[in-house]
């Protein structure tokens, strides 16, 4: 991550809040993509027979990947509830609120099609924000990697 400028010490906290964020949404992001496809491959074994579903879950080894999702998700909601209340006069400061709304903008199912699921035109000012602090990059890896699981899943089936 490049350098910003601080302008107070409020700021400083909350890019050092969102450079752990940011390492979390990696690591979260690795653990979504290894549940994504085991969820599908559950669903596809048990079809609509939802009792079949969690012996499915674990066959698959889902539930692992599940379990280590949880325990993300634990760690970053404190950090994203300090970075949303804080204050922000600097781009740093702004990258880590941005981060926040990337992690929220994670699909929700291994469903997915493929992208963020940001609402509207909310996606338009996300990139901008993204391009302005610098996580546009991180955002096209995380898109591509999202979009690579989306492919997997014709194959899968």
């Amino acid at each position: 991550m490049g350098e910003f400028p601080t302008s107070t010490a409020t700021d400083t906290e909350l890019i050092a809040l969102g450079e752990q964020l940011e390492g979390l949404l990696r690591e979260d992001m690795n653990a979504w993509l290894e549940w994504a496809p085991r969820m599908r491959a559950a669903h596809a074994e048990v079809k609509d027979n939802t009792s079949a579903l969690a012996v499915a879950i674990r066959r698959t080894g889902c539930d692992v990947a599940q379990e280590r999702m949880s325990e993300l998700e634990h760690d970053m909601q404190p950090l994203a509830e300090e970075i949303i209340a804080a204050p922000v006069t600097s781009l740093g400061g702004l990258r880590a609120k941005a981060l926040v709304a990337l992690w929220e903008a994670l699909p929700a199912t291994a469903s997915h099609q493929g992208a963020f699921d940001f609402p509207d035109a909310s996606r338009s000012l996300f990139e901008a924000v993204a391009g302005m602090t610098g996580l546009l990059p991180l955002v096209r890896e995380l898109e591509a990697r999202l979009e690579a699981d989306e492919e997997s899943k014709d194959v899968d089936t």
